[in-house]
């Protein structure tokens, strides 16, 4: 099986891992930085019994900027961690990851997921991915000292579109895109929950894309919000409305 993997989170985490704390105040060295990282590697490898994988880092350019200008504009003052970059040099040197221009590791990883099928399996950490049908494993879920079996999950095409049109009710504050109403939420108030509810019983995505039409109270934002949250499944695609 093709091991498609979101590496933006495996680098990210072991440099942001090195900072420091309250509890720990003081900066962790590079090699620190590195072991984390082939740790979290040597997770994915023991639970998919990995032969054949493929690793994607960011690179420049984002086709999102060109319809949403404010998309992730509440992360350009945030501090990168100290060791970023080396962790991402570690992983093009001794993995030959791919750097990804001009979209989001998130398209490639979902267009790599959608030519594989069934032969495919997606790691990250990102919800966002949980948009485009497979089969997706996250490494977190495993807990401290690996003592929960590994969570690999077949995300269906139905569940695919509930999960895309969720995100298209609350919004998504991480990436700076507002919810139904306009607001910028971390977690889900019960208000929301109970709005979400209704899109599991829904059997076609008109029926879905209509629901949050009423939601949104007609507002054309939604379909700009909708082209921004979508993952591509292909080179150059884009979300259309299914009216």
């Amino acid at each position: 099986m093709k091991v498609i993997i979101d590496a933006d989170h495996l680098t990210y985490r072991a440099s942001a891992s090195c900072s420091p704390t309250k509890a720990k105040p003081y900066q962790e060295d590079l090699v620190d930085a590195i072991w984390r990282l082939e740790s979290m590697i040597s997770q994915i490898y023991h639970d998919l019994n990995v032969q054949d994988a493929e690793f994607y880092i960011s690179g420049e350019g984002n086709w999102r900027l060109d319809i949403f200008p404010e998309y992730k504009a509440n992360r350009k003052d945030i501090p990168k961690p100290l060791w970023l970059e080396e962790c991402r040099e570690h992983l093009i040197v001794q993995y030959k990851a791919e750097i990804v221009n001009g979209k989001e590791v998130d398209d490639m990883c979902g267009i790599r997921l959608t030519q594989e099928g069934e032969n495919g399996i997606c790691a990250s950490l990102d919800k966002d991915l949980k948009t485009v049908p497979g089969n997706h494993y996250s490494w977190e879920t495993r807990g401290a000292n690996w003592v929960k079996p590994a969570q690999k999950t077949l995300v269906s095409p139905y569940d695919a579109l509930r999960n895309f049109y969720g995100q298209l009710i609350t919004g998504d504050a991480a990436d700076n895109i507002p919810g139904f109403d306009g607001k910028l939420r971390n977690a889900v108030p019960q208000f929301v929950q109970k709005l979400l509810d209704p899109l599991q019983e829904m059997k076609t995505e008109k029926e879905m894309y209509e629901y949050c039409q009423f939601l949104y109270d007609n507002n054309p934002v939604m379909d700009i919000h909708a082209q921004v949250l979508y993952i591509q499944r292909k080179e150059d695609d884009k979300w259309q409305s299914p009216l």
